[in-house]
């Protein structure tokens, strides 16, 4: 399993992603993002690779209307 992780790692440090790209997908890949994720660098990143419009959101949880 190390060897897995690090082959993975290893794909991922050959992509040339940055750190918040690289957050924002790992966050993505848990569940975790939200718009607050959604950057301009991590924005412009999507968009330069047509994945723009491949992300999805939702709203989670209850309604807060009052």
């Amino acid at each position: 399993m190390n060897q897995s992780l690090a082959e993975a790692k290893d794909l991922i440090d050959g992509l040339g992603l940055d750190q918040q790209i690289i957050a924002f997908l790992q966050k993505m890949n848990n569940g975790k993002a939200t718009v607050t994720d959604l950057d301009e660098n991590v924005l412009r990143w999507l968009r330069d690779e047509s994945l723009d419009r491949r992300v999805k959101l939702s709203f989670v949880g209850g309604s807060r209307r009052g």
